[in-house]
């Protein structure tokens, strides 16, 4: 087996016996692959994280921005960049979703809280 799939088949061992990302993240980067091989890795781990993580995070940040957001931004505030952050997330989590090819009642509230703080 090839050092690729042997480290990937460890990451998945250990995501499923509840090791962090963070945690895998040491491991890939000491596992002397090459730059594009451990990018890979390491979005196989993170796609192994549980679906509660996505939305934690999706929905974390769309409060983030719930609480902080006045509108437009003005060249000395960080508004766009919190909104990118959001965005992303919520397109993480929506991929996620996706992917399951089913939505659960928390994902459509996500997706409802998203909508209403960037319509405020």
């Amino acid at each position: 087996m090839g050092e690729m799939a042997s480290l990937r088949d460890t990451v998945a061992d250990q995501m499923e016996a509840g090791q962090s990302l963070e945690e895998m993240e040491h491991v890939i980067e000491d596992s002397g692959l090459g730059e594009e091989e451990q990018s890979a890795v390491w979005l196989f781990a993170w796609a192994q994280r549980p679906a509660t993580a996505h939305r934690q995070k999706a929905a974390a940040a769309v409060a983030a921005l719930a609480e902080t957001y006045d509108g437009p931004s003005t060249p000395h505030d960080n508004s766009a960049q919190q909104l990118s952050d959001v965005m992303r997330a919520v397109r993480e989590h929506e991929g996620q979703t996706n992917a399951r090819r089913r939505h659960r009642g928390e994902d459509e509230q996500l997706y409802r809280r998203a909508r209403q703080a960037l319509a405020s």
